[in-house]
């Protein structure tokens, strides 16, 4: 009796360390999206703020980030005040770090 209850409370305990881990990479990996106009651009801090409806999301970039203008490469010196893009991006904790942006029209 007690082999079986230690098994069963490890079959428990791997179930719920499993579960646990699953939940935090499927939130650490899913990337968010929005389309919206650009309000702002920084080069030197290298971020770009996105506006949608009342919502702005300040976008980090770095050398991972893909930018697109006109289905070419670009840069996030080409990107203007006024340009709709559409950026997919992660969230990790209070700072948003852009995967790609698309300006999808000016």
């Amino acid at each position: 009796m007690k082999k079986l209850t230690a098994a069963l409370i490890t079959v428990v305990v791997i179930m719920f360390f499993t579960a646990s881990v699953n939940a935090s990479d499927k939130s650490a990996s899913a990337a968010k999206q929005i389309t919206g106009s650009v309000s702002e651009v920084n080069a030197a801090n290298n971020t770009v703020t996105v506006k949608k409806k009342d919502a702005l999301i300040i976008l980090n970039t770095d050398a991972k980030t893909k930018v697109a203008q006109c289905n070419e490469g670009a840069s996030i010196g080409d990107i203007k005040v006024g340009d709709k893009v559409t950026a997919s991006y992660k969230e990790a904790g209070d700072s948003n770090t852009a995967q790609s942006i698309t300006v999808t029209n000016k």
